[in-house]
């Protein structure tokens, strides 16, 4: 059995022993509870490590809609003078990663509807903002060979300056970062110093407040942490565990430190498949508040919702050579062939 998984089967035993005490009159304590919650976070970061190499399929479809701010800045618009924003967009993204070799391939595209409408309904224009985009973006880096290599935005591709390295470089791309789903935001970056911050940041017995049961073999950590050096005092952060796979199912993001706020700037339910003796997310919905800006400057203050599905076509086993053959991928047609939403019709791996 590999280091994460002892972990985590110890974690889980000495969970259930202490729960077990309950039937027997004797409750574990607050402090145990939230100790136990943080074992399995830190079982669950462990296993994460061991993600060595993978190929996945990612879409993510986006519905979006709000007023724009009025030119204060803070208030929004309303009356005559509303203008809403109604935006639908859809994002492929393959990710292949290997990060004993150092090589990733990352394809992604992006489509978006936008539109605006005034108090009556009516499509309304706003000047030097296009309704409707396309993008295509290629990452290409393997250290072996020195490759560093990714298309502008006229799809032209070029040589990536600077040495930094290729998990830092992941999210400045726009690559979702997908070891973290439910404890970190998607844009952080992928080595595992970024992975560690965020599960520190999130579960230790100083942030972590308490702990509730809310379901059979589910329970809630709520963590109040603080941020330095920033005009507000922290954040609240909820994370909903089954304890049984130690897997984070459940995310709430509260913008405020205090309980006055009570709708979550971003919250989401995660499903998780097994695959591989990996647990590997595999659908994702999300509600989120978001500020949008456009070049002009105008921003819309949305209210969003997010669908992402995932098709693993492997984890921990060994890539095809050609999947980082240069000359393979910049052939023409090369991202539709690899973002075929045709492998979601296909049967997934056993649901958790």
């Amino acid at each position: 059995m590999s280091r994460p998984l002892v972990t985590l089967f110890f974690c889980l035993l000495s969970w259930h022993i202490a729960h077990g005490q309950s039937s027997l009159g004797q409750q574990p304590t607050p402090e145990l509870e939230k100790q136990h919650l943080i074992e399995v976070a830190e079982a669950h970061f462990h296993r994460l490590t061991t993600w060595e190499t993978g190929d996945v399929l990612i879409r993510l479809r986006t519905t979006a809609t709000g007023p724009m701010l009025s030119s204060d800045g803070e208030s929004l618009t309303s009356g005559d003078s509303l203008i809403n924003s109604v935006v639908e967009r859809t994002s492929m993204m393959r990710i292949v990663f290997d990060f004993a070799a150092k090589r990733f391939h990352c394809i992604s595209t992006s489509e978006q509807d936008l539109r605006f409408y005034n108090s009556n309904d009516q499509e309304v224009k706003l000047p030097g903002t296009p309704t409707h985009t396309f993008g295509e973006k290629i990452f290409l880096f393997d250290d072996e060979k020195s490759i560093r290599i990714a298309t502008n935005s006229s799809g032209v591709f070029y040589t990536i300056p600077g040495m930094d390295p290729p998990e830092s470089l992941l999210g400045q791309f726009g690559i979702l970062q997908i070891r973290g789903v439910g404890i970190s935001t998607w844009r952080e970056g992928w080595d595992d110093n970024s992975l560690l911050k965020s599960f520190n940041g999130h579960f230790n017995l100083d942030v972590v407040e308490k702990v509730s049961h809310v379901g059979k073999d589910r329970y809630r950590t709520l963590s109040r942490v603080p941020v330095a050096k920033s005009n507000i005092q922290g954040y609240r952060f909820a994370v909903d565990w089954d304890v049984v796979n130690g897997v984070p199912v459940a995310y709430s993001h509260f913008a405020g430190f205090t309980d006055d706020i009570q709708k979550p700037q971003h919250s989401g339910n995660v499903e998780w498949i097994e695959m591989d003796s990996q647990m590997l997310p595999r659908r994702i919905r999300e509600t989120s508040r978001e500020l949008m800006r456009l070049r002009s400057g105008q921003g819309f203050v949305h209210d969003e919702e997010h669908e992402l599905d995932f098709h693993w076509f492997s984890i921990n086993k060994d890539l095809p050579p050609e999947i980082f053959d240069r000359d393979i991928v910049e052939q023409p047609g090369y991202a539709a062939r690899m973002l075929s939403e045709h492998n979601f019709e296909s049967k997934p791996a056993t649901p958790k």
